[in-house]
């Protein structure tokens, strides 16, 4: 690391790796020797030493030296590489509530946000990464850190059942996020990226800002969701069937709270909202301008490192043809020498006389892409369909020729759901989901492609009709399969009744053996109590576990309060 001060234009970066040039003389003498033994026992069978054996051993003492000298990493064309700061703080809260298994987003709002994390952790460098995950309650998958690798592995854990309570409490990530893992001292270097459908974040947004402000912390809101039409919750049960999460008998619509988000944004003051919506995003580049101005660790200004050129690869072919040349005879150094420029100007001249130019494969693509559109057009979906997808998994098309392809294979998809909803709309709902996949990614493929969009609203109004139907056929086979009976069932009971029998509430059929309040009293009068005998860490440590526990009871008791857990 230099500050400032002028750069050598040649330098040897690992400089040690000279002192092995002192076992050159050794090894030149015992070359040598083995030499003047071989001479004397060619001269003893009548035969003749020829120069060529010091020929050889120069040129093999040549090549050692040029493998050193490539050992020592010679640099060249010097260049500044500033260094950039320690980096800041970054807490991913992840919202795990029922509502983020909405599949508005493919394949499903959770994923796609999980999917955004992904992203942006491969765009930061310097910054320390933490993740919390919440719904009625909140807990910590993964304090600061610099792995990586453990945040992803933590992420991929990430789902609804990594938290205690359902519904949607903001304020406990929050709390959580501040009070154990955001570090002292790091105040202005600390940003939460939220990211959120927005669902019945209940009232507490105005306290959020406070704790925000008083951490000296950003925020980053990512709404994900279709905050017009909304999407329905799917419950899979036990026998693999999937259903649709009901409240008070209806199904259960959740929407993107933009107008939540937005207000929450306000309130901060340091706080900025990205509507994500349906589509796909780059987290890592949204965080990037978010924290473009942001002040990062404490590095000294000006600061750089000088990077080098590496030249130790160019060494190496001269290594490998002094290998050669020590191994040849001197005398045939003309012949292999003229043979080996005939092959050269031969590979180079090749082409030359090469009656037509080598296929790149561009005719074989198009070809196959015409037979496809003719199996499409005769109605042969299913053969048309695997075609497509061979050609868009195992050849390498241009983004336009991908999108194409890709959109194609949505109208097989489609022309086949027409023909099976004639048959059984249950197995043609699939298909309207394959198709509703290849038309998002053939404008992921082609954002300029306006097809694929206009075939988007009518195909999601036709996969939400059929879904309504499905789902009240399901709840018509349940009604009719269910007995009506008028007892009711013992795993009703109350929350209330619960949380009397957790308290320790008694009634008369307890043990009447248990002494009275006047007992107690004399017993105390009779027994002193012992003197206290605690440690400060102790005490600590007692006060730590106290809070945890009514960090629980509160979440417990906000969960009991909760009328929707989604």
């Amino acid at each position: 690391m230099v500050e400032d001060g002028t750069m050598k234009e040649f330098v040897l970066q690992w400089p040690w790796a000279l002192l092995l040039l002192v076992a050159l003389p050794p090894l030149a003498r015992l070359l040598a020797a083995a030499r003047r033994k071989r001479t004397e026992v060619l001269e003893r069978l009548g035969g003749q030493a020829y120069q060529q054996h010091v020929s050889r051993d120069v040129l093999r003492l040549a090549a050692l030296a040029l493998l050193i000298l490539a050992l020592a990493r010679p640099g060249l064309d010097p260049r500044y590489l500033p260094i950039s700061g320690a980096g800041r703080d970054v807490v991913f809260a992840l919202d795990v509530s029922q509502s983020m298994l909405a599949a508005d987003t493919p394949p499903s709002r959770l994923e796609a946000a999980k999917q955004g994390v992904r992203d942006a952790l491969d765009a930061l460098q310097a910054e320390r990464v933490g993740l919390v995950v919440y719904a009625g309650s909140a807990n910590i998958l993964c304090p600061l850190t610099r792995d990586m690798g453990f945040v992803r592995y933590m992420l991929d854990q990430a789902a609804p059942r990594t938290v205690d309570f359902g519904g949607s409490q903001l304020i406990s990530a929050v709390e959580k996020a501040i009070d154990q893992v955001f570090a002292e001292g790091r105040e202005g270097y600390q940003d939460l990226v939220l990211l959120t459908d927005g669902e019945d974040h209940g009232s507490h947004h105005k306290r959020v800002a406070e704790l925000l402000a008083e951490a000296e912390a950003g925020l980053l809101i990512i709404g994900i969701g279709d905050a017009r039409e909304g999407a329905r919750i799917p419950q899979v049960q036990a026998d693999g069937r999937t259903t649709w999460l009901q409240h008070k008998g209806a199904v259960v619509t959740t929407h993107l709270n933009r107008e939540g988000l937005a207000g929450l944004a306000d309130m901060c003051a340091d706080a900025s909202y990205v509507e994500a919506g349906t589509a796909p995003f780059d987290l890592g580049h949204i965080y990037a301008g978010y924290a473009l101005d942001r002040p990062t660790g404490a590095v000294a200004q000006g600061a750089s490192v000088v990077i080098y050129r590496e030249a130790a690869f160019a060494l190496l072919p001269f290594v490998l043809l002094l290998i050669v040349l020590g191994e040849l005879d001197v005398r045939q150094w003309p012949k292999w020498l003229s043979s080996s420029a005939a092959i050269s100007a031969l590979l180079v001249c090749s082409p030359c006389f090469a009656s037509e130019p080598p296929s790149s494969g561009a005719e074989d693509v198009a070809s196959r892409f015409e037979a496809t559109v003719a199996l499409q057009e005769s109605e042969q979906y299913e053969e048309a369909i695997a075609q497509y997808a061979e050609l868009t998994d195992h050849w390498k098309l241009s983004p336009a020729a991908t999108a194409a392809a890709v959109f194609n294979r949505g109208l097989c998809h489609q022309a086949l759901a027409t023909r099976l909803e004639q048959i059984s709309a249950r197995d043609a709902l699939p298909e309207l989901q394959a198709a509703q996949h290849c038309f998002l990614r053939a404008m992921r493929a082609n954002p300029a492609m306006l097809r694929p969009g206009r075939r988007l609203d009518a195909l999601a109004g036709r996969i939400r009709e059929i879904e309504e139907q499905l789902a009240a056929e399901d709840q018509q086979k349940d009604a009719q399969s269910q007995p009506n009976d008028d007892q009711g069932d013992p795993s009703d009971m109350g929350d209330e009744d619960w949380e009397m029998a957790e308290e320790g509430e008694y009634d008369e059929s307890m043990s009447s053996s248990m002494p009275a309040q006047g007992d107690f009293a004399q017993a105390s009068d009779m027994q002193p109590l012992p003197a206290p005998n605690y440690s400060a860490d102790e005490i600590l440590s007692e006060e730590k576990e106290s809070q945890q526990f009514r960090e629980q009871k509160r979440a417990k008791a906000s969960a009991s309060k909760v009328e929707k857990d989604w």
